[in-house]
């Protein structure tokens, strides 16, 4: 499947971040969200012992606290080699 420009951004932005988080048992995933203005807001999830906010959660909010217009795209991966997952 094509995706769009757009949409990579995203997808970059979202494994960038990934890739900061190194060994971190407590920080494993890393979001990006994109706005309907074109700005990308992250987000890395926060692990409990109850499961914690997951990394999406974070980055939509932070695109609230942003004041973000709508999102129309968002991306989640994992740390270490373990590429994009289902958001």
């Amino acid at each position: 499947m094509d995706l769009y420009d757009s949409e990579l951004q995203v997808v970059a932005a979202a494994q960038s971040l990934a890739a900061t988080l190194g060994a971190n048992v407590n920080h494993t995933v890393a979001a990006a969200a994109m706005d309907t203005h074109g700005h990308i807001h992250t987000g890395i999830n926060v692990h409990h012992f109850n499961g914690g906010p997951c990394a999406e959660l974070v980055a939509i909010g932070n695109a609230v606290a942003a004041e973000a217009g709508p999102l129309v795209t968002i991306a989640a991966a994992g740390c270490g080699d373990r590429g994009l997952l289902s958001p």
